[in-house]
């Protein structure tokens, strides 16, 4: 697979773009390219374009060969996390791009330990649109989710509008159900679990509690797990 770079601007064959400077040196320094590589770019939204790749003066250029369409996910998948330690939620956003989540809404909870607000979080919330960007990038995905920060738990569950609504407690005892939708949002807490006030919340909400299995999984499991049993039913992956 040919180096892919996001690039939100139209594409049209025959046209030849200068990439913007920090894909340039991305390009040129990182990935140490040179004249006459293939390139893709995407857009996040479906829309990319294979080309190859030139440098003048220090910048990069793509003339574009081909481009393509991708009809958007037959099931858009919301997953709502509860606010945890970074390194963790770095593993969950990419590897919930990596599984074609459209959605990530990060909201901090009763047990949260974390704790962001003002320019701290302002910060946090572009290095999540970064972290999901380079995950889009690396594994081929052409649609870039929207990560989302909201105030409450309460905020994030009452914004949902997705066809089932889920939220993972392991005191539960009903599995997932999700066959023949066409969204669904899944709701996981902290490493210490939602409260059962939090639960009520959930419930007053439109979300159902579910189980995923007879094991406890760990909050940066258990998000990821749910997004790869909806894949699986909507046949997304074999």
């Amino acid at each position: 697979m040919s180096a892919r770079f996001y690039l939100p601007v139209p594409f049209r064959a025959g046209d030849t773009i200068e990439l913007p400077e920090d894909v340039s040196r991305h390009a040129g320094l990182a990935k140490r390219m040179r004249d006459g590589e293939a390139i893709t770019l995407f857009d996040g939204k479906g829309a990319s374009a294979a080309g190859t790749l030139t440098f003048k003066s220090g910048r990069a250029f793509c003339e574009m060969k081909e481009t393509f369409q991708k009809s958007a996910p037959k099931l858009k998948l919301t997953l709502i996390q509860a606010l945890i330690a970074q390194e963790k939620l770095d593993f969950v956003l990419e590897k919930a791009t990596e599984l074609g989540v459209s959605k990530i809404v990060i909201c901090p909870t009763k047990r949260s330990v974390v704790e962001l607000s003002g320019a701290r979080r302002e910060k946090r919330l572009a290095q999540w649109v970064l972290k999901v960007t380079a995950a889009c990038e690396q594994s081929g995905n052409d649609f870039v989710p929207e990560v989302l920060w909201a105030d409450s738990l309460e905020v994030a569950l009452n914004a949902a509008s997705d066809e089932v609504k889920w939220i993972l407690s392991p005191d539960q005892s009903s599995p997932l159900a999700i066959k023949g939708v066409s969204s669904a949002a899944f709701a996981v807490g902290p490493e210490g679990g939602f409260t059962d006030e939090e639960l009520e919340i959930a419930i007053k909400s439109g979300f159902k509690p579910a189980l995923l299995g007879p094991r406890i999984l760990r909050t940066e499991t258990a998000g990821l797990v749910a997004l790869t049993v909806a894949q699986r039913e909507a046949g997304d992956l074999h």
